[in-house]
Protein backbone atom coordinates (compact mmCIF):
# COMPACT_ATOMS: atom_id res chain seq x y z
CA UNK A 1 0.00 0.00 0.00
CA UNK A 2 1.22 3.44 -0.98
CA UNK A 3 0.88 7.01 0.72
CA UNK A 4 -0.37 9.79 -1.28
CA UNK A 5 1.81 12.63 -1.17
CA UNK A 6 -0.92 14.51 -0.09
CA UNK A 7 -1.93 12.23 3.16
CA UNK A 8 2.01 12.19 3.98
CA UNK A 9 2.45 16.05 4.05
CA UNK A 10 -0.41 16.51 5.95
CA UNK A 11 0.74 14.20 8.30
CA UNK A 12 4.11 15.72 8.83
CA UNK A 13 1.88 19.40 9.42
CA UNK A 14 -0.48 17.58 12.16
CA UNK A 15 2.73 16.28 14.04
CA UNK A 16 4.84 19.39 13.68
CA UNK A 17 1.96 21.26 14.95
CA UNK A 18 1.57 19.13 18.18
CA UNK A 19 4.97 20.15 18.90
CA UNK A 20 4.84 23.84 18.57
CA UNK A 21 1.05 24.49 18.27
CA UNK A 22 1.41 28.23 17.16
CA UNK A 23 3.88 28.17 14.60
CA UNK A 24 3.58 28.23 10.77
CA UNK A 25 4.50 24.92 9.14
CA UNK A 26 3.97 24.44 5.63
CA UNK A 27 5.58 21.81 2.99
CA UNK A 28 6.65 23.60 -0.06
CA UNK A 29 8.20 23.28 -3.17
CA UNK A 30 11.17 24.23 -5.43
CA UNK A 31 8.70 25.87 -7.73
CA UNK A 32 7.20 27.88 -4.74
CA UNK A 33 4.26 26.47 -4.84
CA UNK A 34 2.84 25.44 -1.29
CA UNK A 35 2.13 21.46 -1.32
CA UNK A 36 0.52 21.80 2.29
CA UNK A 37 0.12 24.51 5.28
CA UNK A 38 -1.25 24.96 8.31
CA UNK A 39 -2.67 28.48 7.55
CA UNK A 40 -5.31 29.48 5.62
CA UNK A 41 -3.91 33.10 4.86
CA UNK A 42 -2.83 33.62 1.57
CA UNK A 43 -0.20 36.22 2.57
CA UNK A 44 1.35 34.07 5.01
CA UNK A 45 1.96 30.28 2.76
CA UNK A 46 3.41 32.80 -0.07
CA UNK A 47 5.98 33.96 2.63
CA UNK A 48 6.36 30.29 4.04
CA UNK A 49 6.86 29.56 0.05
CA UNK A 50 9.40 31.61 -1.12
CA UNK A 51 11.36 30.89 2.03
CA UNK A 52 11.46 27.49 0.85
CA UNK A 53 11.66 27.99 -2.86
CA UNK A 54 14.59 30.33 -2.14
CA UNK A 55 16.49 27.92 0.12
CA UNK A 56 15.80 25.05 -2.40
CA UNK A 57 17.05 26.63 -5.14
CA UNK A 58 19.79 28.94 -4.26
CA UNK A 59 20.59 28.19 -0.88
CA UNK A 60 21.84 25.08 -1.12
CA UNK A 61 24.14 25.74 -3.62
CA UNK A 62 25.28 29.21 -1.27
CA UNK A 63 25.49 27.72 1.58
CA UNK A 64 27.23 24.42 0.36
CA UNK A 65 30.14 22.99 2.76
CA UNK A 66 33.79 22.85 0.59
CA UNK A 67 34.64 19.36 0.21
CA UNK A 68 37.63 17.64 2.17
CA UNK A 69 40.43 16.27 -0.27
CA UNK A 70 39.42 13.17 -2.18
CA UNK A 71 35.35 14.17 -1.42
CA UNK A 72 32.28 15.38 -3.19
CA UNK A 73 30.97 18.91 -2.05
CA UNK A 74 28.65 18.59 0.31
CA UNK A 75 24.93 20.05 0.50
CA UNK A 76 23.69 21.80 3.47
CA UNK A 77 19.77 20.36 4.07
CA UNK A 78 18.54 22.49 6.19
CA UNK A 79 19.14 25.80 7.73
CA UNK A 80 17.68 27.72 10.90
CA UNK A 81 17.61 31.50 11.24
CA UNK A 82 17.07 32.86 14.89
CA UNK A 83 15.96 36.34 15.60
CA UNK A 84 14.72 37.93 18.54
CA UNK A 85 11.37 37.44 18.85
CA UNK A 86 11.29 34.52 15.24
CA UNK A 87 12.89 31.84 14.36
CA UNK A 88 12.49 29.89 10.60
CA UNK A 89 13.34 26.66 10.13
CA UNK A 90 13.76 24.95 6.59
CA UNK A 91 14.86 21.15 5.99
CA UNK A 92 14.99 19.25 2.64
CA UNK A 93 12.36 16.60 3.05
CA UNK A 94 13.40 15.37 -0.77
CA UNK A 95 14.57 17.11 -4.05
CA UNK A 96 12.85 19.76 -4.38
CA UNK A 97 10.48 19.65 -1.20
CA UNK A 98 11.05 21.75 2.18
CA UNK A 99 9.64 21.94 5.39
CA UNK A 100 9.54 25.44 6.42
CA UNK A 101 8.37 26.19 9.80
CA UNK A 102 8.18 29.70 10.94
CA UNK A 103 7.36 30.45 15.36
CA UNK A 104 8.15 32.30 18.29
CA UNK A 105 8.78 29.82 20.83
CA UNK A 106 12.37 29.77 20.28
CA UNK A 107 12.59 27.06 23.20
CA UNK A 108 11.28 24.28 20.30
CA UNK A 109 13.41 25.15 17.91
CA UNK A 110 15.57 21.68 18.92
CA UNK A 111 12.53 19.50 19.16
CA UNK A 112 11.24 20.99 15.93
CA UNK A 113 15.26 20.37 13.96
CA UNK A 114 15.02 16.57 15.97
CA UNK A 115 11.10 16.11 14.24
CA UNK A 116 12.48 17.37 10.86
CA UNK A 117 15.59 14.94 10.66
CA UNK A 118 13.44 12.55 11.83
CA UNK A 119 11.00 12.97 8.96
CA UNK A 120 13.89 12.89 6.59
CA UNK A 121 14.56 9.29 7.52
CA UNK A 122 10.99 8.69 7.26
CA UNK A 123 10.41 9.65 3.85
CA UNK A 124 13.82 8.03 2.83
CA UNK A 125 12.61 4.69 4.12
CA UNK A 126 9.27 5.32 2.44
CA UNK A 127 11.12 5.61 -0.60
CA UNK A 128 12.68 2.67 -0.57
CA UNK A 129 10.32 0.45 0.59
CA UNK A 130 8.20 2.17 -1.83
CA UNK A 131 5.56 3.34 0.34
CA UNK A 132 5.63 6.55 -1.74
CA UNK A 133 7.14 7.87 -4.73
CA UNK A 134 8.28 11.26 -6.12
Amino acid sequence: MSLSHHAYFTQIIQKAAKLDPKSLIAVVSSQGLVLVSNTEDADLEAQLASYGSAYLEYGSRLFAVPPAEGTEQDRIQSVITVGRERFILICQLVADTALVIAGRDKDRVGDLLRFAYEEVNRVNGMLQSREILF
